[in-house]
């Protein structure tokens, strides 16, 4: 007779150790085989289990029995399950105990779910028997996961029955355990646990473990009470057989788990209707990855966003989330998030479209009452802002920036103790020395719903529901890709670790070349030493297990990038490249010195160490840093927008171009030239295979054997626009100069029609980088897009264009904070300007009369209002100069 005593299912999430990320469930069952005692010799254990490519199957028996052995074979799908034999128990009251396990890859006659036993003489010797199985599904690897996990700071945590968790599957921990009435104990080597490969033998590393016993809430475990088959015999045992765990830390980014309230990223969990959702699908929900949170973010009462995982809106090959900037948010519903410590730290990694300056409000992360009691901020291709509890001492900060629609690292930063800062890329972009203090829950005034002055912790649109029609809707328009919500003020060491993660990730440059960045691992040791010289366009790929970064290809995402490179192989997405790194904590990095190349080419040529003679090569010259060697990787090179010989893009030959590699960044000897694997002058696409080892070097570069052919030219070292004093600043530079007589500056409304508003002599002849400047401060205009392009004029006539390039301009109006509301005797009414102007407040009763008119330069306004009676009241304010009424806001004035 065989039934079910006792079931228990778990269901655990975990990352992999080697290359993917999937769906493990683990399944204990725990059988009875016989209870009385006409045992027969031949048993079977059924259990019901997921279907799964591949499952890891433990199993224990445990009997009472005088042999020496009880057991003679166990067979499943007509395969013999092996045993672990290693495991020393004793044999109090004559009890047996074995452990067999089997990998089932492969097994084509497995869906039957049966395993049979073969026993040794059971009419004489088997009195009981029992029999606890353990079932990894979905595993890539051979080893089970577990009831308990050591942490981070290798302290253990007991985890109980449906507790999901996060981690990477090292090695199995066997765990056998018994007593009977006696307290005798069948015991295992080594404390009742060992560690175990996946081949049975015992493992050398070293691991600390939480004892499992049979009063565990998860443990498999029998007790027999009343002794012996038929209520013979004194025996009163409890045995657990096949406990397993997981000896490695949990998954946090860059490695930080400490007061991490919530982990979001477009490459895992993103559902539709339950399942993994695929490009295009409404995003029903995303889940969190810190395990902090009891809901998941949904659209709620708003509408979904949108899965992007395409070639064309990836950022680095990695999945997005597309938010309309309409009607699209996710919430958290009744699952607040906000800090009662020593303060708030959110990083986000977004994709602004190219919204009018009117759409400059949109919010990245908001909850609570914005601004009085919450915090939040906002970002559009132009503009960044942010806000922390106004009413607790907090303040708002609001700065202009000029990355346009790249993709960008924002970190916001309040320490309750001093400032609050915005930063965009791990630069400061503004900050504030207001000190908000830490909110309580019925400070935050939670609501698990957007209402007129309140709403949940919301992720792409302002939390509250009044006055969301502002400012073209303050939703976000554009791409979220990954969020991070710490509930503390982050150290300087973290958030290197932090933003070093997600800069690897989504092909992101930190850091400038009078502000270098180390780029940091998990444990935060520097896989990138940041130098002035190759700042530029610094992507990487790597693993890094602790941050469950497996980026497997990459390229920079700012625009004059070139380079892409992947390990193996370069596809369309990073997780469609199958390739594996063999190492933890194993990266490749790289930049660049930010050229090009000239007309006539770098002299510093000559012939490599294979005998090619190379007759002119680029200016620009990468530089890569390779840690625990990473082994082959394919660059591929995009030669579309790189000028031949006569200044036409994309016009050079690749058959005569070669990849230079070099120690010493000097390629005029002793460099090695490396033939193209592929190349197609149709697309300009040239890929290169090579392995980057100290031997040969980590300087490389182009080079061409037919400079007549292939001259890989480039004049113009960079052309940037940004704002300074809110007026658009033109700079741009030259690696060097021949015949060049002047530079026109041409200026557009529209991008299509242009006027030439100034002309700057160039150097004519140079061979040294030439810097170039101009201030537009004569542009009279605001709230809108000016377009900027170079006309580079050599002395002969001849001409050529730069790339257009555009700055957003602000608008004049001022930003508008009245508080508090209700009022008794001092209403605050505050302007948020980078222009001084006169205003006029105006108070108008419930009759429409107007009771009061007040006008202000200053912007910061304290109003005594004891003389107006009790009652609601519309605040009108409007600007002197224009009669534009800028808001009506209702007041309740108590007494």
């Amino acid at each position: 007779m065989i039934y079910t005593k006792f079931n228990l299912i778990f269901t655990f999430l975990f990352c992999l150790l080697l290359t993917n990320y999937t769906l493990a469930q683990v399944t204990i069952e725990d059988e009875e085989l016989e209870s009385d005692d006409n045992f027969s010799s031949s048993m079977s254990f059924t259990y019901n289990a997921p279907s799964a490519n591949k499952r890891l199957i433990i199993l224990g028996i445990s009997a009472e029995f005088s042999g020496a052995n009880a057991v003679s074979s166990i067979t499943y799908g007509g395969n013999s399950l092996t045993e672990i034999n290693d495991i020393s128990v004793g044999s109090p009251q004559n009890q047996y105990a074995a452990l067999f396990y089997i990998n089932d890859d492969g097994i084509s006659s497995r869906s039957n779910n049966t395993i049979n036993i073969i026993f040794n003489d059971a009419s004489n010797n088997i009195r009981e028997c029992f029999a606890s199985l353990v079932l990894l599904s979905n595993a890539d690897q051979n080893t089970p996961v577990s009831e308990s996990r050591t942490s981070s700071a290798n302290s253990d945590t007991e985890l109980t029955v449906n507790t999901d968790i996060e981690a990477f599957v090292n090695d199995m921990v066997v765990s056998v355990i018994a007593d009977d009435d006696n307290g005798d104990d069948l015991d295992a080597l080594d404390g009742f646990t060992e560690l175990h490969n996946e081949n049975g033998s015992r493992s050398t590393h070293a691991f600390s473990y939480l004892e499992i016993t049979t009063d565990g809430d998860y443990t498999p475990g029998f007790e027999i009470d009343g002794g012996g088959p038929g209520g013979g015999g004194s025996s009163n045992s409890r045995m657990a057989l096949a406990a397993v765990r997981i000896n490695s830390s949990t998954t946090n980014p860059g490695g930080i788990g400490d007061a991490l309230e919530l982990w979001v990223k477009a490459d895992s969990d993103v559902l539709n209707g339950g399942a993994n959702a695929n490009d295009g699908d409404d995003v029903d929900e995303w889940s969190d990855q810190s395990g902090s949170r009891s809901n998941e973010l949904m659209p709620r009462t708003l509408d979904a966003p949108t899965f992007r995982n395409n070639t064309t809106d990836n950022v680095n090959f990695n999945p997005t989330i597309e938010f309309d900037g309409t009607n699209t948010a996710l919430s958290l519903g009744n699952d607040y998030i906000y800090s009662s410590s020593d303060g708030l730290t959110i990083f986000s990694v977004v994709v602004p479209d190219n919204n009018a300056a009117s759409k400059d409000r949109q919010f990245i992360v908001d909850f609570g009452f914005h601004a009085e009691e919450g915090y939040g901020f906002t970002y559009s291709s132009n503009n960044m802002f942010s806000y922390t509890s106004i009413n607790h001492g907090g303040g708002a900060i609001d700065n202009t920036h000029s990355n346009g629609t790249n993709p960008v690292i924002l970190t916001f930063d309040a320490d309750f103790s001093s400032t609050t800062g915005l930063y965009i890329n791990n630069s400061l972009l503004t900050s504030t020395s207001s000190t908000p203090s830490a909110l309580t829950a019925t400070e935050i005034r939670e609501s698990t719903n957007p209402a007129a002055e309140r709403g949940p912790f919301t992720l792409g649109s302002q939390a509250k529901s009044g006055n969301i029609d502002w400012d073209d809707y303050r939703r976000f328009d554009g791409k979220i890709s990954e969020v991070l919500v710490y509930s503390k003020d982050m150290s300087s060491v973290e958030i290197q670790q932090i933003e070093s993660y997600l800069a690897i990730k989504y092909g992101i440059t930190i850091g400038s070349i009078s502000n270098t960045f180390d780029y940091v691992d998990s444990d935060g040791s520097v896989i990138w030493n940041g130098n002035s010289t190759y700042q530029n366009d610094i992507a990487g790929i790597g693993r890094d297990d602790d941050s469950g970064l497996n980026q497997k290809q990459s390229r920079s995402n700012n625009s004059d990038a070139i380079l892409s490179i992947g390990l193996n192989n370069i596809e369309d997405t990073n997780s469609e490249n199958t390739s594996t790194f063999t190492t933890d904590k194993s990266f490749l990095i790289w930049g660049n010195n930010g050229q090009i190349g000239e007309s006539d080419g770098y002299d510093d040529v000559g012939t490599t160490e294979e005998g090619e003679e190379i007759e002119i090569r680029m200016k620009r010259i990468w530089y890569v840093e390779n840690t625990n060697n990473i082994g082959s990787v394919k660059l591929q090179f995009d030669m579309s927008g790189v000028p031949d010989i006569d200044g036409l893009a994309g016009g050079n030959d690749l058959q005569y171009v070669r990849l230079l590699i070099d120690e010493d960044g000097t390629f005029a000897s002793g460099a090695s030239s490396i033939l193209y694997t592929t190349y197609d002058n149709s697309t300009d696409i040239i890929e290169f295979d090579h392995e980057f080892t100290s031997s040969d070097g980590f300087y490389f570069t182009l080079g061409s054997v037919n400079a007549a052919v292939t001259s890989l030219p480039v004049d113009l070292l960079y052309f940037n626009t940004k704002l300074t004093d809110n007026k658009p600043y033109l700079s741009w530079a030259t690696s060097s100069e021949s015949n060049n007589d002047y530079f026109e500056v041409l200026r557009s409304f529209d991008g299509t029609n242009w006027e030439s508003i100034t002309t700057i002599n160039g150097k004519g002849n140079s061979d040294e980088m030439v810097s170039y400047y101009y201030h537009d401060t004569e542009l009279n205009t605001s709230n809108t897009t000016i377009y900027y392009m170079l006309k580079q004029v050599d002395y002969d006539g001849n001409f050529e264009y730069s790339d257009i390039n555009s700055v957003q301009l602000p608008s004049n109006k001022a930003i508008i904070y009245i508080y508090p509301n209700p009022v008794e005797d001092i209403l605050n009414v505050n302007f948020l300007s980078n222009q001084t102007k006169s205003h006029n407040i105006i108070f108008v009763d419930i009759t429409g009369n107007v009771i009061e008119s007040i006008s202000t330069s200053e912007n910061q306004n304290e109003i005594d209002i004891r003389h107006l009676t009790s009652g609601l009241y519309i605040i009108r304010v409007s600007e002197t100069a224009t009669h534009e009424i800028l808001i009506n806001e209702k007041i309740v004035i108590t007494k």
